[in-house]
């Protein structure tokens, strides 16, 4: 699934609405003009990204991942495995691969994340440069990181996130 939007003033939703709900009375060539319809307004959208869910990849899953990466596409993946099935599946989709550093920030306290993300915080300002990195971050860091731990140290955070190659 793409995500996509584009805003339209009141003026135009209205007319347009108007005409989709003619298009969807119709009884005559109702599918033609409900996609008639659907093309207007689906027009100039700005890309925000795509989702999907599915526990078996596709075929040409892993290609299409690296063309889309080669196009300058940063991927976010998100997954309810633990860390290791996580890093196994960014290797079979082709999201990881050995010329990425993953940074591992792992941990179930919220003392035990503050203390990873310092020393990936650290290890990052001082290493980044010329390197490809992965983020590889557990359900209950990621918690932890948006609520418990030092908002300056977060903001960071979530400020080099955007950096990043991918994100399981």
């Amino acid at each position: 699934m793409v995500l996509a939007k584009r805003k339209i003033t009141l003026k135009e939703y209205s007319e347009w609405a108007i005409k989709y709900k003619e298009a969807l009375a119709s009884l005559v060539m109702r599918d033609e003009r409900m996609e008639e319809m659907q093309e207007l307004i689906e027009i100039d959208f700005e890309l925000l990204g795509a989702t999907a869910i599915e526990d078996k990849l596709q075929d040409d899953v892993g290609s299409a991942i690296v063309s889309l990466k080669a196009a300058g596409i940063k991927f976010w993946v998100l997954t309810g495995d633990k860390i290791e099935t996580a890093i196994n599946i960014g290797y079979s989709c082709k999201l990881l691969n050995d010329k990425l550093e993953k940074v591992i920030i792992d941990g179930k306290e919220v003392m035990e994340v503050e203390k990873i993300l310092d020393e990936k915080l650290d290890y990052i300002k001082t290493k980044k440069r010329g390197r490809q990195l992965a983020l590889v971050i557990s359900g209950d860091a990621l918690i932890h990181c948006n609520k418990g731990v030092n908002a300056h140290k977060v903001k960071y955070f979530k400020k080099i996130l955007f950096d990043f190659s991918l994100l399981f």
